[in-house]
């Protein structure tokens, strides 16, 4: 068992709710913004980008082109 810190868990927690929240069909980015207390949409893509490597733009057209390769 590999044991991770407070912060860790807290970062992982943080990480991920955004994720979860683009992932609910016909959510938009400026939706997850506003559910996450995000006053500027800039922040919010800066955030995103700096826990998972890519822009949340980028996560959703990667997200619906899994999509439509899963749905042919």
């Amino acid at each position: 068992m590999e044991w991770i810190s407070a912060r860790g868990a807290k970062n992982f927690v943080c990480a991920r709710q955004p994720v979860c929240l683009l992932n609910i069909p016909n959510t938009s980015i400026d939706k997850v913004c506003e559910m996450l207390g995000y006053n500027d949409n800039g922040n919010f893509n800066r955030d995103f980008k700096k826990m998972t490597g890519v822009t949340p733009k980028c996560y959703c057209q990667r997200l619906s082109s899994v999509e439509l390769v899963f749905y042919i």
